[in-house]
């Protein structure tokens, strides 16, 4: 990891370098717009994880990558996947001729009105079965999830992929949603709502089998970071010292 973090950084205006050092491939997508989701087919897990990862999206988007033409640092994009990645091209948003949004804007409209009714009927649920939970009306169902395993949720939110599954694992287990009264949670436009509630909740002991398995993944992965982190402030303090000078319209005539 180290080693690739480097090379990416070192000789910041190719990924060839550190792939041929390596035995790493590049691979090359087109159509990556800045606030929206990238889908593709035949899109592998990693990829898509990779390129709609907020961190590198960052990245891609910053004046050192869109203007000085230069890799991205090391990314992160789960425990033991990093990535870097460059722009080969560029192109500012623009105005576009109604004729070739007009399905887009007829979709989003009907997304969001969907969207709409949904909550609605989720929110009609709650009030309507909020006093006899006790009883589990006939269409709940009942789950034991963590936040580190929320696929059991996937059949549930159907179409949502990882990023939904994340987000809705930040409203489940934020600190106020800890209570036993039905709550409306919005998973995206694209997805609907659920209404969920808290039945029991409980901590696993520090000797449970899926809390040891997961110790050493997250210390290693919290050395990394470090060692990353620290590795590149050195060399922010270094090219201040030796008054290191950057030339990006040099960068910029390569061959990236």
């Amino acid at each position: 990891m180290r080693q690739f973090s480097n090379l990416v950084y070192e000789q910041s205006d190719s990924l060839r370098p550190a792939a041929e050092a390596l035995g790493l491939g590049i691979t090359t997508f087109k159509g990556l717009v800045r606030n929206e989701p990238f889908a593709e087919t035949g899109l592998s897990q990693d990829n898509q994880l990779a390129l709609n990862h907020q961190a590198l999206r960052a990245a891609l988007f910053s004046n050192d990558v869109l203007v000085e033409r230069r890799n991205t640092e090391s990314v992160e994009v789960r425990p033991g996947l990093f990535v870097s990645a460059r722009v080969l091209a560029h192109e500012p948003a623009k105005p576009l001729p109604l004729s070739a949004v007009a399905g887009r804007i007829r979709s989003d409209l009907q997304t969001r009105k969907a969207s709409e009714l949904a909550g609605q009927a989720a929110q009609q649920w709650a009030e309507a079965n909020k006093t006899s939970l006790a009883q589990r009306p006939s269409d709940a169902r009942e789950f034991w999830v963590s936040r580190a395993s929320l696929s059991v949720l996937q059949p549930v939110v159907a179409k949502a992929g990882p990023s939904g599954l994340r987000d809705l694992g930040v409203q489940l287990f934020a600190s106020d949603f800890l209570m036993k009264e039905p709550r409306v949670v919005e998973i995206g436009p694209s997805f609907g709502s659920l209404v969920a509630v808290w039945v029991e909740s409980k901590l696993p002991a520090e000797t449970a089998s899926d809390v040891r398995e997961r110790v050493g993944p997250v210390f290693s992965s919290l050395e990394r970071l470090e060692a990353q982190e620290s590795f590149s402030s050195w060399i922010r303090y270094q090219e201040k010292v030796l008054d290191v000078k950057r030339h990006p319209e040099r960068l910029a005539a390569r061959d990236s």
